[in-house]
């Protein structure tokens, strides 16, 4: 990530990280961690607390490249807080639909539809990738 010269770079590079399968494993594994983790998080008081600070330091990373962009003019003024906190929900929503394999939302769909929201609310251009560069091909 310090090698990304750009905020707009860096959040692209997390929003894929959320999104896009590594090209050597199933896009859905690690996605079915996290569906067992949030079904535990329900039933189970301490696997709901590492459950807590995995969301907090993923929304504090988000927060953090806002103020970055901010800082640098890149991005408009939004709330930081916010805009992590809905950033966030919007990729666990997303995530569902990739682990599930809904055939309406594939991985490369998500990436644009959340970089899309992103450079939204952010007023950053974003240029989407083709569908092969998205998906890592």
């Amino acid at each position: 990530m310090t090698a990304i010269p750009t905020a707009a770079g860096r959040l692209e590079e997390v929003v894929a990280m959320s999104c896009l399968p590594e090209a050597d494993t199933e896009p859905a594994t690690s996605w079915t961690l996290w569906l067992d983790l949030w079904a535990q998080a329900v039933r189970h008081p301490e696997v709901a607390s590492v459950r807590q600070k995995f969301d907090e330091r993923w929304r504090q990373l988000i927060c953090s490249l806002v103020m970055e962009g901010q800082e640098s003019g890149e991005f408009g003024p939004v709330d930081p807080v916010d805009f992590a906190v809905l950033l966030s929900a919007l990729l666990d929503g997303l995530a569902v639909q990739i682990a599930l394999a809904d055939p309406a939302v594939d991985a490369a769909r998500a990436f644009e539809l959340s970089m899309g929201f992103a450079a939204g609310r952010l007023g950053f251009t974003w240029t989407p990738r083709t569908r092969r560069e998205a998906a890592g091909s």
